[in-house]
């Protein structure tokens, strides 16, 4: 309490410098802010990409055709049937995208068994060998939002006409990666599953749709580039154009790029640190100086050393701390529209686990580290400044 008093004191003699301090502070604090909150946020979303593969990514790839496979020119289930045959691959599939309109309106993933292994789907190996019995119906198992709304045994008739029957339920959070990765994020969430249907089926290109320009395949831990030698030497005997990509490579770019040491506002934002970090510095030393009778005094009424130490760090601390809080609280209220966020804003629970882990826990860390490391940094020298002088020395001092 006496130090808060202290401090108020202090302050009250200094205002405008306390002001222009701040105001430094939070614009320097704005601007890192406002350059960590999308790399954050970014470097989670590809963790989670990264977190949503069954089996390493590295072992994942995707065959994307570059020439016109719907011409009639390209057999592109023949072309898949020779990939298939290579002896290093281990799984290989289409996919193929449904919709649903009965009581909902919702998405249906159609995968092959085969690259079930390298899928974040929670499908028990008994559930799947029921689905693919199935001769009936198209076996689907149904999303975590979805759970309450539809029974076990339940048929659901398909845009196409067809039917399919629920045999089970994913888990919270359950996904999928198609097509290409970081294809886009708005506000929606490319891969999350909660609010979809995904059926199992033996062989994808057996229905009558499928997008035969993407075919997914993966492979045993160090065989990847001996698959797509093979790849590559198959489509260049069908005289065809294709890229073969990489999961784990994709993601690794991703990382590269979402990395705040590659951002071409990094020297910026050291330039601004710096200043802010001199200006609150040199201004501490010179109230120091002007204030050592004060200190004097302070030493004779049983205050240590130490405690003087104390106070000259937390007079910054107060100042830095509080910007950093405005900073983050005027970023946040223009990137995400509110400094609280809520689950409601956000369409899916994912996206809300992302902006809530990145702007509300990860970036006020990181924030709250910077400035400790300002405080110590601007602190340093004026401490050692009024240490070197004896209590006669500063009781004797002018203000």
């Amino acid at each position: 309490m006496v130090d808060a008093r202290l401090i108020y004191r202090i302050f009250m003699k200094r205002p405008l410098s306390i002001f222009v301090m701040t105001i430094m502070s939070i614009i320097s604090f704005y601007m890192i802010s406002n350059e960590l909150m999308e790399s954050i946020s970014n470097k989670v979303y590809t963790q989670r990409i990264h977190n949503m593969f069954s089996i390493n990514e590295s072992r994942v790839g995707l065959i994307k055709m570059v020439d016109d496979v719907e011409s009639g020119n390209i057999d592109i289930k023949k072309v898949k049937q020779d990939f298939e045959k290579s002896e290093y691959i281990k799984g290989i599939g289409f996919n193929y995208t449904e919709y649903i309109y009965e009581g909902i309106n919702a998405d249906l993933y159609i995968i092959d068994e085969s690259m079930l292994t390298s899928y974040n789907i929670s499908v028990e190996n008994e559930l799947k060998e029921n689905m693919l019995k199935d001769t009936e119906y198209i076996p689907v198992v149904v999303g975590y939002n979805l759970r309450n709304k539809f029974d076990i045994g339940d048929v659901i008739n398909l845009s196409s006409g067809k039917q399919c029957k629920v045999y089970g339920y994913l888990d919270k959070d359950d996904a999928m990666y198609r097509e290409e990765l970081f294809g886009g994020w708005t506000n929606l969430d490319l891969y999350n599953l909660d609010d979809s249907f995904v059926a199992i089926v033996e062989n994808v290109e057996d229905f009558q749709f499928y997008n035969g320009y993407y075919i997914n395949f993966y492979v045993d831990e160090g065989d990847y580039n001996l698959a797509k030698e093979e790849i590559l030497k198959i489509a260049e005997s069908y005289d065809i154009n294709i890229q073969v990509i990489n999961r784990g490579e994709e993601i690794l770019e991703a990382q590269e790029d979402n990395n705040i040491l590659h951002s071409p506002n990094l020297y910026i934002l050291i330039v601004v640190l710096l200043v802010n970090i001199i200006t609150i510095t040199i201004m501490t030393i010179t109230y120091v100086m002007i204030e050592k009778r004060q200190y004097g005094i302070l030493s004779i009424c049983t205050y240590s050393r130490r405690k003087i130490s104390f106070l000259i760090i937390k007079q910054n601390a107060i100042i830095v701390y509080l910007a950093a809080i405005i900073a983050w609280a005027i970023n946040q209220k223009l990137y995400n529209g509110s400094i609280i966020i809520k689950l409601a804003d956000y369409p899916s629970n994912l996206l809300y686990k992302i902006t809530l882990y990145s702007t509300m826990i990860i970036l006020p860390l990181v924030l709250f580290l910077i400035a400790s490391l300002i405080i110590v940094i601007s602190s340093m020298i004026p401490v050692i400044l009024i240490n070197r002088y004896k209590i006669p020395e500063l009781i004797h001092s002018n203000n």
